[in-house]
């Protein structure tokens, strides 16, 4: 596996309007060869994140680097020439052939020697490149969304709300691109509100809170059998209410409230990771966290 290229953002900050800021000296390192989902409530700063790393935005301050070239006015052509962009939905020609629209966004491009059977097979779209895009269905056209990404053999892909429209297996088909891509070193960065998909499927999560990474989780390194290691996780949020508390006893047994802080203990990293998940898809804005370390012998001292 390449990991070579990589992204970085460094004390990056954004704002709308003056003193209003989205994002907040935000720092990450995203790296190729790997799939990192970018998780966040709505309001987090995942949109306006997602602009600057597609070059629509430039950072109000910090730093934007790519394989340690500082992006900016000066370089974000040669950045962009290295981009695919699959959105949310793509707007599509309705009186378009299937194959003219890939003509048409490798042109964007710059390209012109695309093996244009190779891509729509990939998607499993060639035995359609001669409809119209009003002929497909929802599922297809999302797979046509996912093909003009891919184009190039881009270095860097960001998916924005990929899978909506998908059904279970162009999921599977979708994920098992993204892991040939990583595979070649390419950088996969999706943001992402389908939160069941996440495992088995990306290797890093990155947890977005008004405008600030306040955790980091590496998947791979979860061990599923890590009995012998608990951790006590802290969660600071801005609110709770009966319903949720309700939901939560339900699902995390273990979990208490102290001044607005959920406190989980004898957790280990991935029941951590599903109660992030949980509050996430519950749109409750995480303020903080944090998780400490406890191995079982310290556990049992304190109990003598």
């Amino acid at each position: 596996m390449v990991s070579e290229n990589s992204i970085e953002l460094k004390n990056v900050e954004f704002f709308y309007k003056k003193n209003v800021f989205i994002l907040k000296k935000l720092s990450a390192k995203i790296l190729g060869g790997r799939i990192t989902a970018l998780l966040g409530i709505n309001g987090s700063g995942k949109t306006t994140l997602f602009k600057i790393l597609t070059g629509l935005y430039n950072p109000s301050f910090g730093n934007f680097y790519y394989n340690n070239v500082n992006i900016n006015n000066d370089t974000i052509l040669f950045y962009k020439k290295e981009l695919g962009f699959m959105p949310e939905f793509l707007q599509l020609y309705k009186d378009m052939y299937v194959r003219d629209v890939l003509c048409f966004f490798a042109e964007l491009k710059g390209y012109y020697n695309i093996n244009f059977d190779e891509i729509l097979s990939t998607v499993f779209l060639l035995e359609h490149s001669n409809k119209k895009v009003k002929a497909l269905s929802k599922g297809m056209k999302q797979r046509l969304n996912l093909a003009q990404a891919i184009i190039g053999n881009p270095k860097v892909v960001l998916f924005d709300e990929p899978s909506n429209g998908f059904d279970c297996g162009s999921i599977t088909m979708f994920y098992s691109i993204l892991r040939k891509l990583a595979d070649n070193g390419t950088i996969v960065l999706i943001s992402s509100h389908h939160l069941t998909e996440i495992y088995g499927n990306v290797d890093n999560v990155l947890i977005l809170s008004n405008g600030v990474i306040i955790k980091e989780f590496d998947i791979n390194s979860f061990d599923y059998d890590d009995s012998f290691l608990f951790k006590e996780v802290y969660i600071r949020i801005e609110f709770l209410n009966d319903v949720i508390l309700s939901l939560l006893s339900k699902q995390f047994p273990k979990f208490n409230v102290k001044n607005n802080n959920i406190v989980y203990g004898r957790a280990n990293n991935k029941s951590i990771l599903d109660l992030i998940l949980f509050l996430l898809d519950m749109q409750i804005f995480i303020k903080d966290i944090r998780i400490d370390n406890k191995i079982l012998e310290d556990m049992l001292l304190n109990l003598s």
